[in-house]
């Protein structure tokens, strides 16, 4: 299976055989692991495995940064998380995250089931408390539009975060997947992720309207339709 388009960055399906550390990207983009960070065969949304992660400062990243800077261009991350354990009081769950040495764009999950995304700790948007339960699979799609500035939030295709916040920094050297750094403490992700991709220089989603989550694979069907979708609405914000 390849990328969708010229757009897509970062394609990771993550399949492959149980306990297997191989990350393959069909972007090309190579990608290493960090502590327990492998592939799970139990839990799945779609193909052979999912990306599981226990919440110990384990993760899987990438050092090709040219490709995550969102600061200026329309872009969108979308992906499916599996989560088993919410963090503990006043500490998060790191979905996945960048920093620039000063600060930290990134998207996590509060201990109260809020969906947070922006500079961690400075410029955090966020849904309200209970979005996200334990054991439960969940589309998350990040739009940005560099017309106006908007980030936009769906979770399983309910817009739930709407805002011109600048919630960008620019990545720096390493774009991490199951964590990120903030400050002196990991804020590591319990649970499993599957299909993420990153895309520079479209939008995947029109405008603040609900949508039925992919049913397949990225880079199948479900691409095709919601380009369609797109090209058919001008409005897009």
């Amino acid at each position: 299976m390849a990328v969708d388009d010229i757009y897509t960055k970062v394609l990771l399906h993550f399949d492959g055989t149980e306990g297997s550390t191989e990350i393959i990207d069909e972007s090309g983009k190579e990608w290493g692991e960090v502590n327990q960070a492998q592939l799970d065969t139990t839990v799945k949304k779609f193909g052979t495995a999912s990306l599981i992660c226990d919440g110990v400062n384990d993760y899987v990243y990438t050092e090709e940064r040219e490709d995550f800077d969102l600061n200026s261009s329309d872009g969108a991350v979308d992906f499916w998380i599996y989560p088993t354990s919410l963090a503990s009081v006043g500490v998060t769950n790191g979905i996945w995250g960048s920093s620039n040495n000063t600060n930290e764009t990134g998207m996590n999950i509060h201990d109260d089931g809020t969906l947070a995304i922006g500079v961690i700790g400075t410029n955090e948007e966020t849904t309200e408390a209970g979005e996200i339960e334990i054991n439960n699979w969940y589309h998350i799609a990040v739009q940005r539009t560099d017309s106006g500035g908007h980030t936009r939030v769906f979770i399983n295709g309910v817009n739930k975060i709407d805002t011109t916040t600048d919630v960008w920094v620019t990545p720096g050297e390493i774009m991490k997947i199951g964590a990120y750094y903030r400050g002196s403490a990991w804020c590591s992700f319990t649970g499993n992720i599957e299909e993420f991709r990153w895309s520079k220089g479209v939008i995947r989603y029109p405008g603040t309207a609900s949508f039925t989550p992919p049913t397949t694979p990225y880079g199948g069907s479900s691409a095709t339709s919601y380009r369609t979708q797109m090209n058919s609405n001008t409005n897009f914000w």
